[in-house]
């Protein structure tokens, strides 16, 4: 498990640590010559507490102190969670992107939609990660041209290649027939991996048997009805 949550951070780390870490030198830079404080006020907001969330955002945070932004030092890092719970996040975004702080980085396609939406007129920069379509997120980038997005919203795509683990689970089991599926219309991401994995089982001539739930909580309900 360590090991595993080394290698999230690294991965996520090297991915984000150019994008955060210029935003932060970029706007230090703007500070210094305007002689304001060098303290930069960086939030860090994830929908829900997970492992994969957990360690990707220790990776961002040891991505921006490798860089030389310590907290308490040259800049001041307050993070909030939603716990999964979508008013609390809405009410999170909105408190981060009144100006308050200098930069907002966030995890999962919902901390990415609320902050963006929240943050449509573009007062603070935003840096996202862990998402698994950002095209599909609806929060203005072009998936014909990536380069064409708001210009304070940057980010990296991190989609997992479905067609490969559906080919990997054939190998390992060549008599494999049928695969079930739970997941929630409403969540880009749910739906991304969904549509990506339909295609998968079609040419593998798997079966693929889906659920569609609401939240989390439907999760057992869903599949048990599979089994």
């Amino acid at each position: 498990m360590k090991i595993r949550g080394s290698i999230h951070r690294l991965l996520l780390g090297v991915s984000l640590i150019a994008l955060a870490s210029g935003v932060l030198l970029l706007s230090d830079w703007s500070h210094r010559r305007s002689g304001g404080s060098l303290l930069r006020r960086v939030a860090v907001f994830q929908h829900v507490s997970q492992p994969v969330l957990d360690e990707g955002i220790e990776g961002m945070l040891d991505a921006i102190a490798e860089s030389g932004f310590i907290d308490g030092q040259n800049i001041e890092i307050r993070r909030f969670n939603a716990e999964n719970d979508l008013p609390t996040a809405n009410a999170i975004a909105k408190q981060i992107t009144n100006g308050e702080f200098d930069l907002l980085l966030t995890a999962s396609t919902l901390s990415l939609q609320t902050v963006a939406n929240a943050n449509h007129a573009g007062k603070t920069r935003h840096v996202f990660g862990i998402v698994a379509d950002p095209f599909g997120a609806g929060v203005g980038i072009s998936r014909e041209n990536p380069l064409d997005h708001p210009k304070h919203l940057v980010g990296i795509g991190s989609f997992i290649p479905v067609d490969k683990a559906f080919a990997l689970a054939r190998r390992l089991f060549p008599g494999l027939q049928s695969v079930g599926v739970a997941w929630n219309p409403a969540e880009s991401n749910s739906e991304a991996f969904t549509k990506a994995a339909r295609k998968a089982c079609q040419e593998l001539g798997i079966n693929l048997l889906e659920s569609s739930i609401e939240s989390s909580s439907g999760v057992f309900e869903a599949a048990s009805s599979l089994v």
